[in-house]
C-alpha cells in the first residue's frame, strides 16, 4: 500500500467548513454535519476557522433529540456519542483543549457555547463532555473544573463512572 496523495488536515477542515457554511439549510442539524464538525475539531489550527466552527455548532444547541440507542448495558456515554448534540459537545471540548494546549487564548463564543451544552439537563451530553475533561483539567484547571461542575450539577446519577478519571488524576 502506498500513499497516493497526502492530505493536509487543516486545509480539508477548511473545505468541509466552507461546504457546511455554503449550504446551511441542507446541513442544518444533520448527523453527517455533526460528525464532520467533530472530525474538523481535531485539526483546526486557525482561529477564524474556530469561530466559523462555533457558528455552525450553535445550530445544534437548540436541537431536540432523543436517544438513538437503548438497551441493557447502554449508558449515558454510549447514548451521547451517538447523538448529534453529543458529537458537537465533544467537538467543542476538543477545540478548547487543542487551543489551550497551543497557548491560544480561548474565544469567549467558544467557551460560552460549551458552557451552554454543559449546563443542559441531558446526562448523555454531559457524559461526552466529562469523558474529555481530565486532560483539559491538567492544562487549565479553571475551565476544566468549571465544566465539570456544570455537567455534574444536580444530575450526576449515572455519571460518576465517567467522571471518576476527573477526580483520580
Amino acid at each position: 500500500w502506498a500513499l497516493i496523495v497526502s492530505v493536509d488536515g487543516a486545509a480539508l477542515a477548511v473545505a468541509v467548513i466552507n461546504e457546511l457554511s455554503n449550504h446551511l439549510e441542507y446541513w442544518r442539524q444533520n448527523h453527517a454535519a455533526s460528525n464532520a464538525l467533530n472530525a474538523c475539531a481535531h485539526v483546526i489550527a486557525d482561529i477564524d476557522q474556530v469561530h466559523r466552527h462555533v457558528e455552525l455548532s450553535k445550530e445544534f444547541l437548540e436541537m431536540q433529540e432523543g436517544a438513538s440507542i437503548s438497551g441493557d448495558g447502554v449508558g449515558h456515554l454510549e447514548v451521547g456519542i451517538n447523538m448529534n448534540r453529543g458529537q458537537i459537545a465533544e467537538a467543542l471540548v476538543i477545540l478548547v483543549t487543542n487551543l489551550t494546549e497551543s497557548g491560544v487564548p480561548l474565544p469567549e463564543a467558544l467557551l460560552r457555547l460549551l458552557r451552554n451544552f454543559a449546563d443542559e439537563d441531558n446526562p448523555a451530553v454531559s457524559a461526552v463532555i466529562i469523558r474529555r475533561l481530565p486532560y483539559l483539567q491538567s492544562l487549565d484547571s479553571g475551565v476544566g473544573w468549571d465544566l465539570f461542575d456544570r455537567c455534574m450539577k444536580g444530575r450526576s446519577s449515572g455519571l460518576w463512572g465517567t467522571a471518576e478519571p476527573c477526580l483520580y488524576y
